[in-house]
């Protein structure tokens, strides 16, 4: 389609829901918030993976809004081309998704699923709430999914609770009237919310009105978002520990067991009887046996070994990834006392390392905990350090291109390139912040490094070393020349 088509779509509007513009532009952005009433709007980046997978998940959302017959348009704009418009609406992550309601944007911050970017859409462009009845209550408690009802016979309480469904896209959102409601909770009372969910107790009843102070019955959805206690291995896990390890958004508490130990069920009912009593909606609770892969892959990303077992440790997530550890008798008693220093703030950070590396023969060093000190800072070197994650494609691209200019520099005294596997290890005073990065310690400024944040290329990183050492680098080797040929893929911070 070409652009004066695509300008004359957007200015007459779009008769058909979740129709799909496949790309906006910086002269015609503008345009199109104005003119479509409701626009959800995905920012990419060239070679952005997340981005990629994004592109099937907006034509399911298509698809969806037709069927719910939502009326919003889709669009998406490259942000690496179109500098202008990703600057003004401040755009730093990609992909980031933005809704438009008039010319007023909402960034949306839920799963990146089409079932819930579409609840999303609904809950922004129509009512966020549904009226029920005492039947149709009953009939909602018999499907599964997160769902709150507020008990209330007032417009007031029923807007206020709207502008929370516009906020939590985990939940569906719905309102009765109090009578309606006492005849299926009879306890229930003016403005109390009812969260209806299938783990645990199935319902939970906020027993105040939520009116008074708004926060209370976000806390309240937050606390019941997830079960109790989160089994590791259960596939409905990754959500909750995405909250964690992810996005940094709440705290959690793990309990790692031996497979094989016998006392595993005491431990679980110590374990949850803390979780009962001091879970919230700013910390999560996780169990794992180390049975399957999952939980072996989360316990080694915490710097958990099998010799450690059992242990409790506690995650949070700051500047970087920050842990806590309590190894001792595995009894509800001793857990809460540590979660009670720990929420003051008087329990040390546990940090973690792999074991120092036998044979290191460079040209890249791998350091880990134990001897980051030493490698990089204890010196008079220049030192360049690669922070990377086995499993993430970008670091696996920036590694041959590394090495190769480590090589090609191996003589050289003045500079020393370094490498760590930030899910394994981290070091007190100097967090990585990040994955795949380079950070730059200097000969003379070794408390103060830069990050390099020029493209991920051999031309760039080569020209960036020679700044350093203001002399010539000659690579060794002309066939890895331009390795990653995309010069658009950034760090991911």
């Amino acid at each position: 389609m070409n652009w004066t088509v695509l300008s004359l779509f957007l200015l007459i509007g779009f008769s058909s829901a979740g129709k799909i513009v496949k790309k906006l532009k910086d002269d015609n952005f503008e345009e199109a918030i104005a003119t479509n009433p409701a626009i959800l709007v995905r920012f990419m980046a060239s070679g952005c993976a997340n981005c990629d997978a994004l592109k099937p998940v907006f034509k399911q959302v298509s698809a969806l809004m037709k069927e719910k017959n939502l009326n919003c348009t889709l669009a998406s704009i490259n942000a690496d081309s179109q500098v202008r418009t990703s600057q003004k609406y401040r755009i730093q992550g990609f992909p980031t998704v933005m809704l438009f309601l008039n010319g007023t944007a909402t960034t949306y911050k839920g799963e990146r699923d089409a079932v819930s970017i579409v609840k999303f859409i609904a809950k922004m462009t129509g009512p966020a709430s549904t009226e029920l009845d005492a039947n149709t209550l009953k009939a909602l408690m018999d499907t599964t999914g997160l769902k709150s009802v507020l008990a209330t016979d007032g417009e007031e309480a029923i807007e206020k609770y709207e502008e929370i469904a516009r906020k939590v896209y985990e939940y569906d959102f719905y309102h009765m009237a109090v009578k309606e409601a006492q005849k299926v909770f009879p306890k229930v009372g003016h403005n109390q919310a009812i969260v209806l969910k299938d783990f645990d107790e199935k319902t939970a009843i906020l027993a105040e009105d939520f009116i008074k102070t708004k926060t209370t019955l976000r806390d309240f959805l937050n606390t019941h978002m997830f079960p109790t206690v989160n089994d590791i291995a259960d596939n409905a896990t990754v959500r909750p520990l995405e909250k964690v390890l992810s996005k940094g958004q709440r705290k959690g508490v793990f309990l790692f067991k031996s497979k094989d130990d016998p006392k595993n069920q005491e431990y679980d009912k110590e374990f949850r009887s803390v979780a009962t009593e001091m879970k919230g909606p700013s910390v999560l609770f996780f169990s794992g046996n180390m049975k399957e892969p999952v939980e072996k892959q989360i316990a080694e990303i915490l710097g958990v070994a099998e010799e450690d077992l059992p242990v409790v440790q506690a995650v949070e997530f700051k500047k970087d990834t920050m842990m806590y550890r309590y190894k001792g008798d595995i009894n509800s008693d001793a857990i809460k006392s540590f979660m009670v220093k720990w929420k003051e703030g008087t329990v040390p950070r546990y940090y973690t390392s792999e074991p120092i590396p036998k044979d290191n023969p460079g040209p890249v060093i791998k350091v880990v905990g134990k001897t980051f000190k030493d490698e990089v800072i204890n010196n008079d070197k220049h030192v360049l350090v690669r922070y990377y994650a086995p499993w993430c494609e970008f670091s696996a691209m920036m590694d041959p291109i590394f090495k190769r200019i480590a090589d090609s520099l191996s003589g050289n005294t003045q500079i020393k390139f370094c490498e760590m596997d930030v899910t394994k290890n981290d070091v007190e005073g100097y967090p990585a912040e990040g994955y795949p990065i380079i950070k730059y310690f200097p000969a003379d400024k070794k408390d103060d490094p830069s990050y390099y944040d020029d493209d991920f290329t051999e031309d760039a990183m080569t020209k960036f070393v020679e700044k350093i050492l203001n002399v010539p680098v000659r690579l060794t080797d002309e066939s890895l020349r331009n390795y990653v040929s995309d010069s658009n893929v950034k760090p991911d911070l």
